[in-house]
């Protein structure tokens, strides 16, 4: 179970390292990336509404482990802002700025 749970929420699985180092191509560690969600905390009463608490934290599990990496040992940083809805695509390559275009 994800420690204080969320809804919204989306997953992938990555290969990651497991010493917390920088990611790369064929790592070692089999884990699955929790990225947004947000948790409606209740109140007693129907007036005000429920609040909700949107997530930044991006939790780490460990498969080969079985358990959740320590957020201080996470090989992924958390989002800049927190969110509820993301989209998440999984491949391999690299991000890079495209070349500025020549003038004609």
């Amino acid at each position: 179970d994800l420690p204080g749970g969320r809804m919204g929420c989306q997953a992938a699985a990555l290969s990651l390292p497991a010493d917390g180092g920088a990611a790369r191509l064929g790592s070692d560690r089999l884990c699955i990336v929790v990225v947004g969600g947000e948790r409606c905390i209740p109140l007693t009463s129907d007036f005000p509404p429920p609040r909700v608490q949107q997530f930044a934290s991006v939790p780490v599990f460990d498969v080969v482990e079985g358990a959740w990496v320590p957020p201080e040992r996470a090989p992924v940083p958390p989002l800049p802002s927190p969110r509820t809805a993301v989209a998440l695509c999984v491949g391999a390559g690299r991000v890079a700025t495209p070349p500025a275009e020549k003038k004609r």
